[in-house]
């Protein structure tokens, strides 16, 4: 926490930040959104979040409001006893409820539809950096430089290894009439990996050859599609009876 305080006021104007989970602080966050004009910022809520709402907006989007701690009182006494926030909750077909909170707070300036988008589009973003690390770079450690150019040359090529099979799963996906994300990351990489091996062994004349001869096989690639979850309607749920009952009879 005591790092992303030494970032307020870098974010630029009129901007969006999203933190994790872990850097939920009233005194980090309203710090941050009072750095500068529109320097909103959005983080996801904890199970154990208590507020009480004072405006609702539809079922799933309230103003709330939140006691600060005690510990960021004793920190930061300018915060007073209570700090106001957008609440936007996701229910899950589990039947859990889970959201983010935000400082957007005008539904009209900022629509609950757009929120959403931006906040699963993070979550996108996160999935990408996941598949870098985990497939492309097998989760070991491959920045070796010692150098601050070094660092950046490693990191330009590690970005620009993850848009190119981006960019062929998309031309993959064009060809074979499907969405892109039913192109599988993984055997993408893989195929082209060997591609390029073959491709180094050659002479540069056959190579449209064999990037025609990739996005054809890339239909071995597809995955089926995603099925659509059924709706669970919130219900109470009947309380379990520690023992059987039994039907009383008059004798």
């Amino acid at each position: 926490m005591h790092y992303a305080q030494q970032l307020v006021g870098s974010a630029p104007e009129h901007s969006l930040t999203l933190f994790d989970r872990g850097f939920m602080s009233a005194e980090l966050l309203i710090s941050w959104q009072g750095s500068g004009v529109n320097t909103h910022w959005l983080t996801p809520i904890k199970s154990k979040t208590r507020y009480s709402i004072i405006e609702s907006f539809s079922e799933y989007d309230h103003l709330v409001e939140m006691p600060v701690s005690p510990q960021a009182k004793q920190q930061a006494p300018y915060l007073g006893e209570r700090w106001q926030a957008r609440l936007i909750l996701i229910p899950s077909p589990k039947g859990d409820i889970k959201g983010f909170i935000t400082s957007c707070l005008c539904p009209d300036t900022y629509p609950v539809n757009d929120l959403l988008k931006v906040y699963w589009q993070r979550w996108e973003i996160e999935r990408g950096y996941g598949e870098l690390k985990q497939y492309q770079l097998e989760n070991k450690p491959v920045l070796r430089s010692k150098k601050k150019d070094g660092v950046y040359q490693e990191l330009w090529g590690i970005l620009t290894t993850y848009n190119i099979v981006r960019l062929e799963m998309a031309a993959m996906a064009v060809q074979h009439q499907v969405e892109p994300q039913r192109i599988s990351f993984i055997n993408a990489l893989f195929l082209i990996q060997d591609e390029f091996g073959w491709s180094d062994r050659g002479s540069p004349g056959p190579i449209p050859q064999h990037l025609k001869r990739l996005r054809e096989n890339g239909k071995r690639l597809i995955l089926p599609p995603k099925r659509k979850r059924p709706s669970y309607p919130r219900v109470v749920l009947k309380k379990t009876v520690k023992y059987p009952s039994k039907n009383a009879t008059r004798s």
